[in-house]
């Protein structure tokens, strides 16, 4: 008698660190990432600097405040459409995506300097550049529920877990055996 209770109490120990889904009620949801919270980060991280600097601009004169303007928009060009593939697990991805809009920003500033007459103008090369990065930012925002989707899917779903609970139909102590598919 003795024995079982030791054995029962070695399974139950060893199943509380192997099976903490079973034995702590874990959620099923756990690990799961929202594809409506990836959108809404890809669409907060861009629109609310792009708000900011619109509030910050308000002003219509140049001040001390143009370089932080400049580092909040740039920020939201660049990391705010990536925010959702970071939140779904998926850096690559949103690496790539920041990678796309730096060259584009690069390729339109050097446009920009590159002018010879005193009015800036963009030139072809900047134009499109300006535009690469735009469609870059849609598609990142647009693409942010895939992420999540595509890291839900990787997740493990078959789980095969013994722990200990109540058996029978009068509640006799006993071992549960748990598959989740």
């Amino acid at each position: 008698m003795i024995a079982t209770r030791f054995a029962l109490a070695a399974v139950f120990a060893l199943s509380v660190g192997v099976c903490p889904g079973a034995s702590l009620a874990e959620p099923d949801h756990a690990g799961v990432k929202s594809e409506s919270d990836a959108l809404w980060l890809s669409l907060a991280g861009t629109a609310v600097p792009v708000l900011a600097v619109a509030a910050m601009t308000s002003n219509n004169h140049h001040s001390e405040n143009d370089g932080p303007i400049a580092v909040v928009g740039i920020t939201g060009y660049l990391l705010g459409p990536s925010a959702g593939h970071f939140y779904a697990g998926r850096p690559g991805r949103a690496l790539l995506g920041i990678g796309i809009r730096s060259a584009a920003l690069g390729i339109a500033v050097a446009s920009f300097n590159d002018s010879s007459s005193d009015i800036p103008s963009a030139g072809t090369g900047g134009v499109l550049a300006l535009l690469v990065g735009s469609a870059s930012m849609v598609i990142d925002i647009g693409d942010a529920p895939r992420s999540a989707r595509i890291h839900n899917g990787k997740r493990p779903d078959a789980r095969i877990c013994v722990a200990p609970g109540l058996v029978g139909p009068r509640g006799a102590p006993g071992l549960q055996v748990t598959v989740r598919f």
